[in-house]
């Protein structure tokens, strides 16, 4: 016997046409499966109606509000660390453009690879041992300051310094091209 359209009109809350209240009435005197069910659901609904209000435990406001709080802690924490990798990862690009920029000119003027080597590897030394005395320099500053400086005003300080530092290396490579193409004019 097909039972899918009464039990989903016996568990549906939405109200029957007569047809349909007509067809559930002659289904449920000929069906006992149907019977047992619309019986029992009408158990549970008046257990429900007529339920207990349940009382939270008295301890319940302060576990909420402390597992919101761990919640918003673990949020800012996570932001932190991706604010600390993004700043990381700028502070490594600009890293590497200086690098690079630095040794433009070393690649187009050593005719030898051992000497391109030698000259990449010094200032790859000289730009590690830099790096490390910026954040000697910044870790004294944050322990000298009275107060505890934001992260975003030390991200803004890194991209400021980044910025000044790339506009400072165009400048310089701009400058010594200019003045050959000058002098090769006035000759």
């Amino acid at each position: 016997m097909n039972h899918l359209p009464f039990e989903d009109w016996l568990l549906n809350e939405e109200p029957l046409s007569p047809q349909q209240k007509l067809e559930l009435q002659n289904h449920l005197a000929n069906c006992t499966q149907c019977t047992q069910l619309a019986q029992a659901w009408s158990a549970v609904e008046d257990l429900m109606k007529h339920a207990p209000a349940v009382e939270p435990a008295p301890d319940f406001t302060q576990r909420w509000e402390g597992f919101l709080v761990g919640k918003q802690r673990k949020q800012i924490a996570r932001r932190q660390r991706w604010i600390t990798g993004l700043l990381l990862a700028l502070t490594g690009g600009g890293a590497l453009l200086l690098f690079i920029l630095l040794n433009l000119d070393s690649l187009r003027n050593l005719p030898t690879i051992g000497e391109i080597f030698t000259r990449l590897l010094s200032n790859a030394a000289l730009l590690i041992a830099t790096i490390a005395n910026i954040f000697d320099l910044a870790e004294t500053i944050g322990n000298v300051l009275p107060f505890p400086i934001p992260l975003i005003v030390w991200i803004d300080l890194a991209m400021s310094f980044v910025l000044l530092c790339s506009a400072w290396i165009a400048i310089v490579f701009r400058l010594p091209h200019k003045r050959s193409i000058n002098n090769e004019t006035r000759d």
